[in-house]
């Protein structure tokens, strides 16, 4: 059967039109999102998709709940008063309406990519056919956002089995402490600006604390779920409990109290029917009268407390944003300082300088370079990005990684051409002879950016890996180097799905982990986890950067052959 081409303009105008045009516009506001949130956690528990090991089918769900809380907000009238009272054909309807918007959520990442020729759509019979490329790091991309998620997926998992028999608040603070020591990062106290954490981060963690008991609740053993309903998951305070807030929050300064609880509530972006805003940076949903629900699977399945706030303020606050998205990654350079220190010995370091650059009057800032007693030399650029929620936040992200790759040589170049300027900074009599370079981005490693030959992006958690087997810089990059190619070539199968939205059939093809691949790195994670989070009568935090996982993938023997 011959395939007809579709004009993806007119295609993709009947799509955004379809769930505002079946939105029923009677119901009120927040009883609307209230059900939803309902409908949300009965679609979590009955499909299993939270910490899966795709980032999609999660991803999916939590868009397709934040796409109807914004049009809800846009065409919904609010309610004087909010009653939580579920109505059955209310909870159907949103119920229906969320399984359609997660649909809409796996379009809204096909039709980007069309824009960017990136994809194509063609007409089979009633079927519209989606044909995507491949793009160069896509397994890559899926494999390292399922070592940021499974081991936590584990570790909270096992966490409520090792602590059943203990009295319940032990055991919420328990689960709070695992989730928040796997994702420490690099942020300080004062860089909750204007407030601290002792303000933002005290009314997030208190949120976390309510999730952590609903999660309790849900497991009755590690890996047992208990089919519960919203009922007994949902965190709803009234607007005297909500005012009640405040006494959890040890804060002296009403203020700024009262900035950082704005700054976790939901306020819509964006005057299109697209959300711009995101209930992940900002869970709180508060009525008009002053009360408060949140959902404890958004705060759970979620980023760390830290990349949640900075998400919030890159959308909201941008100012702030930048402000602090420099702090921390100046941060990320001292942390790979002290674990070369730790492993190498006599290294010469310097970072944070300028250099001209050879044939201009232009200066360059430099983050940081390496260099050893015989003249080898590692120079890592370091990018400090969020995990992208779109595919065109990864498109802009891609973008600021490819210029990061063209850049490189010119940098390398400088440092060799600047020789005695160089010395000088690292304070060493020897001459560079051998330089290498490397960029390390803190989580994301770009989705459609080339593997190049030369310029390894790998992420912070490969550098950490590689400093520790090491014993000389050469070492370091070849690491890097073999990893990148390493985790590019992670096994994918492709399995068509048909999805009908509008009225319409589509036929998308999916990119998932071999399934033998998988189950064997599902074990291989597990083991880990037991043997780093296990320490007899207590349970040791882990952070995810202390989980040694290259051993999943091996270079020789590779895990899905083996």
């Amino acid at each position: 059967m011959d395939k007809i081409q579709v004009d993806y303009n007119e295609l993709e105008k009947v799509v955004d039109d379809w769930i505002p045009n079946l939105l029923n516009k009677e119901i009120p506001r927040y009883s609307f999102i209230f059900h939803c949130n309902c409908a949300y956690v009965d679609a979590a528990i009955e499909t299993g998709c939270f910490f899966s090991s795709s980032e999609s089918s999660e991803r999916y769900l939590v868009f397709a709940l934040n796409y109807l809380t914004h049009l809800a907000y846009k065409y919904l009238q609010e309610e004087e008063v909010f009653l939580y009272e579920v109505d059955d054909s209310i909870y159907e309807y949103t119920y229906r309406l969320l399984m359609e918007a997660y649909t809409y959520a796996e379009l809204c990442d096909i039709f980007p990519k069309v824009h960017n020729r990136k994809a194509s759509f063609s007409k089979e019979g009633d079927l519209i056919i989606v044909n995507e490329e491949e793009l160069c790091r896509e397994s890559m991309q899926q494999y390292e956002y399922y070592l940021l998620r499974k081991p936590l997926h584990y570790i909270l998992q096992y966490g409520c089995g090792r602590t059943a028999k203990t009295e319940l608040t032990k055991r919420q603070m328990a689960i709070f402490e695992l989730y928040k020591s796997y994702w420490s990062e690099n942020i300080w106290n004062d860089d909750f600006e204007p407030y601290s954490a002792m303000e933002g981060g005290g009314i997030r963690d208190y949120l976390m604390i309510t999730a952590a008991k609903r999660y309790l609740f849900l497991y009755d053993a590690d890996f047992m779920v208990r089919k519960l309903r919203w009922t007994q998951l949902l965190i709803c305070f009234s607007s005297v409990g909500a005012s009640q807030i405040r006494t959890m929050i040890p804060t002296d300064n009403d203020e700024f109290y009262q900035q950082a609880i704005e700054d976790c509530i939901y306020k819509p972006l964006g005057k299109g029917d697209y959300p711009k805003a995101s209930l992940a940076d900002a869970p709180i949903i508060r009525t008009k009268d002053g009360c408060m629900f949140i959902n404890p699977f958004i705060l759970l399945f979620n980023n760390s407390v830290d990349t949640q706030f900075l998400n919030y303020l890159r959308r909201h606050d941008n100012e702030r944003f930048l402000q602090i998205k420099d702090k921390i990654k100046e941060r990320c350079i001292p942390e790979v300082e002290l674990w070369l220190d730790r492993r190498i010995k006599g290294l010469n370091k310097v970072s944070n300088f300028e250099l001209k650059i050879p044939g201009t009057k232009n200066k360059r800032e430099f983050d940081l370079l390496v260099c050893d007693s015989i003249g080898n030399a590692l120079y890592i650029e370091f990018k400090h990005f969020y995990l992208p929620e779109s595919y065109s936040e990864k498109c802009n992200l891609d973008r600021e990684l490819i210029k990061a790759q063209k850049k490189m040589k010119d940098q390398l170049y400088a440092i060799k051409e600047n020789s005695e300027d160089v010395k000088c900074l690292l304070k060493s009599d020897c001459r560079i002879s051998q330089i290498d370079g490397i960029i390390v981005s803190y989580l994301y490693t770009g989705t459609d950016v080339d593997i190049s030959e030369e310029y390894p992006i790998i992420s912070l958690l490969t550098v950490k890996e590689a400093i520790n087997i090491a014993t000389g810089i050469k070492e370091i990059y070849d690491f890097c180097q073999k990893s990148e190619k390493k985790y590019a070539g992670v096994p994918l199968v492709k399995k068509n799905v048909i999805r009908e939205y509008a009225k319409i059939k589509f036929k998308i093809t999916k990119r998932v982990f071999d399934p033998v691949f998988e189950k064997k790195a599902n074990k291989v994670i597990y083991e880990h986890v037991v043997k780093s989070i296990d320490a007899g009568v207590a349970l040791k935090r882990v952070r995810y950067k202390e989980l040694s996982l290259n051993d999943i993938v091996n270079e020789d023997n590779d895990l899905w052959k083996s």
